[in-house]
């Protein structure tokens, strides 16, 4: 590394690739922190499977039932009478593309079984319950 004298004959450390990491480090944690904020918006209490796996596929929907009963799809409200419809569309797409119901624990058992008779009902072949690891 090569030092330059300043005028007064002291070596002078140039600070510009410095800062251009700290801005990268900066940009960084600020997109990765951005991905993690999906997970927290919702407030689901998923319940325990010890026999799940860690992660999920890559490009799959996601179906939120709510404790209110709302659902969402991917991050957008429906109504129930709009689920099927929707359901329906992406089974024409690809049937075999991954779905994700996330409910609540305290949802009501019918409910959830109703959701997943709609995913088979309009053609979607792989619904699969998120739990979380305990």
């Amino acid at each position: 590394m090569r030092l330059e004298l300043g005028d007064d004959g002291e070596a002078a450390l140039d600070m510009a690739p410095l800062i251009d990491v700290v801005f990268l480090l900066l940009i960084f944690f600020m997109v990765a922190t951005s991905f993690a904020r999906e997970e927290q918006q919702l407030e689901l209490d998923l319940p325990e499977a010890h026999s799940g796996a860690a992660g999920e596929p890559a490009r799959e929907l996601v179906l939120d039932l709510l404790p209110d009963g709302g659902l969402r799809l991917d991050g957008q409200a429906l109504s129930s009478a709009e689920l099927p419809g929707r359901l329906a569309d992406l089974a024409r797409q690809d049937r075999r593309r991954a779905l994700l119901v996330r409910a609540d624990r305290g949802l009501e058992y019918g409910r959830v079984v109703a959701v997943l008779d709609q995913c088979r009902l309009a053609g979607l072949l792989n619904a699969a319950l998120a739990t979380r690891e305990g």
